[in-house]
């Protein structure tokens, strides 16, 4: 008997078990780092404000750090409570202090996040987005890290508890990744073609601007800008040549020129000035098959339309399907 229970006192402080102790609670950390973050997507994703489904990348980041990192907590926590000891003595204790006060400063701070996104709620009279995510992030941090803390300091607190925490954590994050396919990533998969032709649209008013500006006239068709691949390619977003031309084969983009008589632009030049300057007017439709929302960053400011509704560039606001239409200038500067 005695040889056994020294055996397990030894076995309870090894190098193994201290790295499994670390290793667990580190992975349960960044688990609900991760969970937080695609709780923050999907947040933006329901309140339709901010997010931009221009971009998978936020959420399939979310989805990959998830899937991840689940397992090693999983596995490292399975692991670690085969030897773990309700009373924990030298450095597994001190190990386990660090990431208790560490986990509970992280509750603490959440809690006041919810506290302070919800007064700012409600006394803003603005957009009110960033706040309600706040909420719900903080809210889910504030849960789970008081978990995380009470598996840290009472792992032995009542019966199967250990596994009642790895099963609740990963029912949890379930949840997170369907609420994060059916949402955020079918949303990007399905409206991935009324996107490129939103970025083709946007790539060919600043291509037909560049145009203007070296030949001192509009293009008569979209092929004098199609054919030159390294003038599409000086442009972000970058749309290949072979993208705009099939756009405009299946009559998806539509190119209008001289929609009005040009004008001499003398807000181009500079005072008493001997060079001239002229602006040209042009119409550029796309057909959309999706609705699409409103980038993460502002509408162009080069879209800004005068009295008739003219504008310098296609904004990056919200789209309605069917077929959208943008009229657009564009101007040269050519010393005399």
């Amino acid at each position: 008997m005695t040889d056994k229970s020294n055996t397990k006192k030894v076995q309870a402080t090894t190098p193994g078990t201290i790295v499994l102790q670390w290793l667990t609670y580190a992975f349960w950390g960044s688990t609900i780092v991760a969970i937080a973050y695609l709780a923050a997507v999907i947040t933006n994703y329901i309140i339709g404000v901010s997010w931009d489904s221009d971009s998978i990348e936020p959420i399939a980041y979310g989805i990959a750090a998830t899937l991840i990192l689940l397992p090693f907590s999983v596995v490292c926590d399975w692991l670690y409570s085969k030897r773990e000891k309700q009373d924990k003595k030298g450095f597994s204790a001190v190990i386990m202090v660090i990431h208790a006060i560490l986990f509970a400063l992280a509750t603490i701070g959440a809690l006041i996040s919810v506290v302070f996104s919800a007064v700012g709620l409600l006394l803003s009279t603005g957009d009110n987005s960033g706040s309600v995510t706040a909420i719900v992030v903080s809210t889910i941090l504030v849960v789970l890290y008081a978990k995380l803390t009470a598996r840290v300091v009472r792992p032995l607190l009542f019966k199967k508890f250990r596994l009642l925490f790895r099963i609740s954590m990963s029912l949890i994050v379930v949840v997170a990744l369907a609420w994060g396919v059916i949402g955020p990533v079918t949303q990007a998969v399905t409206t991935k073609d009324d996107r490129a032709l939103r970025d083709a649209l946007i790539n060919m008013s600043y291509a037909i601007n560049q145009y203007v500006s070296t030949n001192y006239t509009l293009p008569e068709t979209t092929q004098e800008v199609t054919t030159d691949s390294a003038l599409l390619k000086s442009f972000y977003p970058a749309v290949s040549s072979e993208t705009l031309v099939s756009l405009i084969d299946k009559g998806t983009i539509t190119y209008k020129p001289n929609t009005k008589p040009p004008v001499d632009d003398p807000s181009n030049m500079p005072i008493d000035s001997k060079a001239s300057s002229k602006k040209y007017f042009y119409e550029l439709c796309g057909v959309f098959t999706h609705d699409l929302k409103q980038r993460y960053w502002n509408v162009t400011p080069y879209a800004v339309t005068d009295s008739e509704g003219y504008g310098m560039g296609v904004a990056e606001g919200p789209i309605t399907a069917g077929t959208n239409c943008y009229k657009l200038t564009a101007s040269y500067y050519k010393e005399d």
